[in-house]
């Protein structure tokens, strides 16, 4: 995915610490750390989930307009601003995310659903 996506190594750790963080809790070292726990599982499905967002890279950046809007209308900290930033920059929607967050493009789709895939992202937002 990471090639499919022009991902670099640290942009890639990012994201995978960031996952780690907000979707991985209490994970068993000897049951779980070896990659074929359910954490392990979890991340698996997270990056099919944005490999599929991705395909559609229209539908990806109405997407990340529309989660920037919501944030906005939740009531966006510097601090969410910041790590959902770095996330979406990660995956290539960083710019969407930013009209999104900024109301700059014209009138977008409100969030009706957070796809998996920016569910770290959403967390973070507290969405």
């Amino acid at each position: 995915m990471q090639e499919s996506i022009d991902l670099s190594a640290a942009d890639r750790a990012i994201i995978e610490t960031g996952f780690e963080a907000t979707h991985v809790d209490g994970i068993d070292a000897e049951t779980e750390g070896d990659g074929t726990g359910s954490g392990a599982a979890r991340l698996v499905d997270w990056v099919d989930a944005v490999v599929a967002l991705m395909r559609n890279r229209d539908n990806a950046e109405a997407t990340a307009r529309a989660l920037g809007r919501a944030s906005l209308e939740k009531g966006l900290t510097r601090a969410g601003w910041r790590a959902s930033s770095i996330w979406m920059d990660a995956l290539g929607l960083g710019r969407s995310f930013a009209m999104g967050c900024w109301m700059e493009g014209g009138a977008c789709e409100p969030l009706v659903t957070v796809p998996a895939a920016l569910a770290p992202v959403a967390t973070m937002l507290d969405l």
